[in-house]
């Protein structure tokens, strides 16, 4: 690997999910040339949700839409990792949304502004005790 490689949270929203974009998107991903390291379907709690939109707190309206939002159904999260994946995955999410989306709350993907602590939030690793 090389010193610009980087690994990023993609987070495909209970509307992508519900309308079954999961394939779809990770295929787009995968054809930009990211590696998809762990995946996993998740349901997001009220505490996870607003914490995640943490920065939109100035927009608490807006804010809560989100968190409702994201708490509506499950959502698929995505580890991935490529050379500069943190830009290329922000402009990959903006061609998905305009490609997928029905509405500004319900834009199928979101990728968080601090990567290395969500990731951590989201894939916290699993320890195993051996008898």
């Amino acid at each position: 690997m090389t010193k610009d490689w980087q690994e990023t949270l993609v987070l495909i929203k209970p509307d992508g999910v519900r309308r079954q974009l999961v394939g779809e998107i990770i295929s787009r991903f995968e054809r930009k040339g990211f590696i998809l390291y762990e995946a996993r379907v998740l349901w997001v709690k009220t505490e996870q949700a607003e914490e995640f939109y943490t920065a939109l707190a100035h927009q608490p309206a807006y804010q809560q839409q989100l968190v409702n939002h994201l708490i509506s159904g499950p959502s698929f999260a995505l580890k991935l990792g490529r050379q500069f994946a943190i830009p290329e995955a922000n402009s990959l999410i903006e061609l998905i949304r305009r490609d997928l989306a029905t509405s500004e709350i319900e834009n199928v993907v979101e990728i968080p502004q601090q990567v290395t602590e969500t990731l951590t939030f989201f894939f916290r690793p699993i320890i195993y005790a051996l008898d």
